[in-house]
């Protein structure tokens, strides 16, 4: 523990004539400023004032010192002291720091005038954290679908909202490559939403969710839009279950039969809220009834159970447990609207694989708080997507000014990387589709805000690493082979995508995680 250094200045007494008896000379003196000590957490001292005809003030400059309540202390007139209580506060920061507590005259008997004196503090710095982290290779997890974004922009009454430039971007750039597109309700927009993709799909490959809000009205009961309107909700009509498996796989072939096959397709965008937007609320057992009943009829991609709003299990497991449900569909979907990632026993046991196909962080530009530190929000989400067993993370529209790219709003720039978008990439460029999680056992000092994840593919191995906390932290990675080759990329508040100095000495990569960051390391 460093010591405080308190240098006291002496008093500097200016005598001149005076209007007052002699025995009237000011006199200030500070006891008890010396041998206290302090670490970086900070703490309490006291100094007891007295004072003779004179009356001081206190002030410093530095604003991680606090004052006593009493900033003016003594009396011009009489004689006294006081028990004058300071704090300091913690200091994050590696770098050590000095402060003065300064205290001036500010009446005092003509003539007479003790100076200021002054108290200079010093305190230690934080020491850096240093986490160690080690892979195994051994334990193995789910495999990895890939990152994705919806296909859509500002503008809903368009089927497809991405030039080709934004598609290059997202999935070029970016590492996307699942898109999620909406499966219009009027047969007319589907051709316009097919050609839309088809650039995607010819040039990169991408997979294709589609996701209906809703289905034409004629279906429903009653024959409207909206999930709720007028307080009156509306579901699939039971008569009309078999046409609406029927309309799904028909939008599935058209895709298919233009050269641009879906992935898969899902039964219901958010079968659990009611919309008052375009939506179909339907319950457990009627998800259950048109899965077992009619869901083989979809055969021109995989089928996605409806997408929960907070991907809610109970919804899920009638599915889950029918044997004959269970065998329609290959795919859990859900969102995480105001829920945590948490891992889903049941489908993994069913052997189907879990998608996250929509969730967004918006709130920062709504209540002015920091857009940065909202992000570290979506960045821990998706490590806790990774760490839970899910199989894709897809984010809601691409294209937005709370998104991976600009749409022109809120001071952005339309098709621009925006750094939630290069933090997103910390991800989507690293973990590539078919790549396996390995085990990752993370420890020492400040191991508690740091997050951890590897995956594995054929020919690589790439480590996220997350630093949560607000000062920077050394790191050691044993990737348990010959490290040679690795570097890394680091997405903070002030860098998108820098280099990321490393040291490598055999299997172990030592580098140093900016505060509130996201770091991918590869091998």
């Amino acid at each position: 523990m460093n010591r405080i250094s308190i240098l006291l200045l002496s008093a500097l007494l200016l005598g001149s004539a005076c209007s007052r008896p002699a025995t009237h000379e000011a006199v200030f003196s500070l006891d008890g400023a010396s041998g206290t000590a302090f670490s970086e957490e900070g703490g309490t001292f006291t100094v007891t004032a007295r004072w003779e005809y004179c009356r001081y003030k206190v002030s410093t400059d530095a604003d991680f010192v606090g004052l006593p309540a009493f900033v003016y202390i003594g009396d011009a007139e009489g004689t006294g002291s006081r028990e004058l209580a300071f704090s300091v506060d913690a200091n994050a920061s590696p770098e050590a720091r000095t402060a003065r507590l300064d205290f001036e005259p500010v009446d005092s008997p003509s003539g007479t005038n003790p100076g200021i004196l002054s108290i200079t503090l010093s305190q230690a710095g934080k020491p850096r954290e240093t986490v160690s982290v080690t892979l195994d290779a051994g334990k193995a997890f789910q495999t990895w679908d890939g990152f994705g974004a919806m296909n859509l922009g500002a503008n809903w009454s368009r089927p497809v909202d991405w030039s080709e430039g934004e598609t290059d971007t997202f999935i070029g750039q970016l590492g996307l490559n699942i898109i999620r597109i909406r499966i219009p309700h009027d047969e007319k927009d589907w051709a316009v939403l097919r050609e839309g993709c088809r650039y995607a799909w010819e040039k990169y490959g991408a997979l294709l969710l589609a996701s209906p809000w809703t289905m034409p009205a004629p279906m429903k009961v009653p024959q409207q839009l909206e999930a709720k309107k007028n307080d009156v909700t509306s579901s699939l009509a039971p008569a009309s279950y078999e046409a609406y498996a029927l309309y799904l796989e028909k939008f599935a072939s058209y895709m298919q039969e233009g050269g641009i096959p879906l992935s898969a397709i899902s039964v219901q965008n958010e079968p659990d809220w009611p919309a008052t937007y375009e939506g179909c609320v339907w319950t457990a057992d009627q998800h259950l009834s048109f899965i077992r009943d009619y869901g083989q009829l979809v055969r021109s991609a995989r089928l996605v159970t409806g997408e929960s709003m907070q991907t809610t299990h109970s919804f899920y497991d009638p599915v889950l447990r029918d044997e004959t449900a269970c065998s329609h569909i290959a795919i859990v979907g859900g969102h995480l609207y105001g829920v945590k990632p948490q891992t889903y026993a049941l489908a993994a046991e069913k052997g189907k694989r879990l998608w996250m196909t929509e969730h967004l962080y918006d709130e920062s530009w709504s209540k002015g708080t920091d857009h940065w530190t909202e992000t570290m929000e979506v960045v821990k989400e998706i490590h806790g997507c990774l760490t839970t067993g899910w199989n894709a993370y897809i984010w809601w529209y691409g294209a937005r000014y709370y998104s991976l790219i600009g749409d022109g709003n809120e001071g952005t720039t339309r098709g621009k990387v925006l750094p939630r978008g290069y933090a997103y990439a910390q991800f989507s460029k690293y973990i590539r589709p078919g790549d396996t999680r390995i085990g990752t056992d993370v420890s020492g000092t400040g191991s508690e805000t740091l997050l951890a994840t590897a995956f594995q593919g054929s020919d690589h191995l790439s480590v996220i690493l997350v630093n949560t906390a607000g000062s920077e932290k050394d790191v050691t990675v044993d990737l348990g082979r010959n490290a040679a080759g690795a570097g890394a990329t680091c997405t903070s508040a002030s860098a998108s995508a820098a280099d990321l100095s490393v040291t490598v000495q055999g299997s172990t990569v030592a580098l140093e995680l900016p505060p509130m960051s996201v770091t991918s390391l590869s091998l």
